[in-house]
């Protein structure tokens, strides 16, 4: 109980704190968002962690200029854990993580989940950002687990991002079937969050980021 409190004491900071609207925004706008869609070129870890993670792909010859580097652990016995985010035609990959592992020696060792080579799928989006938000919106006010839903949402600010996700992920399928979707949440917020099939408009996986 108590880290459910935790996380939903977090979870309302964060989310109050995107509920104030940006000054940026087109005032004549009906929803205060933005596309945050970007490449694998994005650093996401320090500048330390980084050189780590480079400096062993680099030095074991492994090709990183698709995948995005978010996290690294180092046990004390030295081998090293490399988190990585994939992209394909310069998108990111909502599922597909993957972790390079490295021994002791700096050595590459094997890695946890598979590279996508290949999606036979364009980059091109059709589903309006404001329609994003509103089938957003209306998954939060069918929330009953979560206060979301109690907010005045015309006060808050959405990110929007552009993927590609796997339909069968969710199966554990060993098949991909990857659509075109879109990633909202509050700004600049984890959770909660929900991913969108581009083609239909359809919600296809809703988190509300509270876990018991």
């Amino acid at each position: 109980m108590k880290s459910k409190y935790f996380v939903f004491c977090v979870l309302t900071i964060l989310i109050l704190s995107s509920c104030r609207k940006d000054d940026s925004a087109d005032p004549n706008d009906n929803y205060c968002m933005r596309d945050i869609t970007s490449g694998a070129g994005v650093i996401l870890l320090s500048g330390a962690d980084y050189n780590v993670a480079g400096d062993l792909f680099e030095s074991n010859s492994i090709d990183y200029s698709n995948l995005q580097f978010y996290r690294v652990q180092t046990e004390a016995s030295g081998r090293h854990h490399i988190r990585c985010h994939q992209y394909i035609n310069n998108l990111k990959l909502f599922t597909n993580d993957v972790i390079f592992h490295f021994d002791e020696n700096d050595q590459f060792d094997h890695i946890s989940g598979g590279l996508i080579q290949q999606i036979n799928l364009d980059t091109i989006a059709k589903t309006e950002n404001y329609e994003l938000v509103g089938i957003f919106e209306k998954s939060l006010t069918e929330d009953s687990t979560s206060f979301v839903g109690d907010m005045d949402l015309d006060t808050c600010c959405f990110d929007l991002e552009f993927g590609y996700y796997d339909l069968n992920i969710a199966a554990g399928s060993p098949d991909y079937s990857f659509a075109k979707v879109w990633k909202i949440t509050f700004k600049e917020s984890e959770f909660p969050y929900l991913i969108v099939n581009d083609n239909n408009a359809e919600p296809i996986y809703y988190d509300n980021g509270i876990r018991y």
